[in-house]
């Protein structure tokens, strides 16, 4: 998430509208697929190619997996 905003600059800059759709479509399937029911996120989530649903969740940075 923390390139989403250079996506916006290359949309700007080039006036290709792609750069932002991608931005924007990587954000929302960011908010549906790694958001916790309290507000916390999970760091690495693999996600199936054809389904955008979650297969898998990894701990990445955290304490534990859950974390």
């Amino acid at each position: 998430m923390m390139n989403i905003p250079l996506l916006y600059w290359a949309s700007r800059e080039t006036g290709a509208p792609r750069y932002k759709y991608v931005a924007m479509s990587h954000t929302d399937t960011t908010m549906k697929t790694h958001l916790r029911a309290d507000g916390s996120v999970h760091h690495i989530v693999d996600l199936d190619i054809v389904t955008d649903e979650p297969v898998e969740v990894f701990g990445g940075q955290g304490y534990e997996l859950g974390s």
